[in-house]
């Protein structure tokens, strides 16, 4: 785990409405998802992606989350 890496112990309020990028587990595979946590219920995160709506996740599917770093392309 690097450092700003949190293991996930199911508590999300810390990380509500900041930008994260969550470690998450789909179907045997391990996926890096940057995101905004907007909502939690005891079993389920309500994520923000980007400009395509909210969606719901599974706590059992994150393995970690850390503060999502703003980058800026410049040409």
């Amino acid at each position: 785990m690097q450092e700003g890496q949190i293991a996930c112990s199911g508590n999300y309020s810390t990380w509500l409405n900041n930008p994260v990028l969550l470690h998450v587990v789909t179907g045997g595979s391990l996926t890096a998802l940057k995101c905004v946590i907007v909502g939690e219920s005891k079993a389920v995160l309500r994520v923000r992606i980007a400009n395509l709506g909210d969606t719901h996740l599974f706590k059992e599917m994150i393995l970690a989350v850390e503060a999502a770093v703003e980058t800026c392309l410049v040409n």
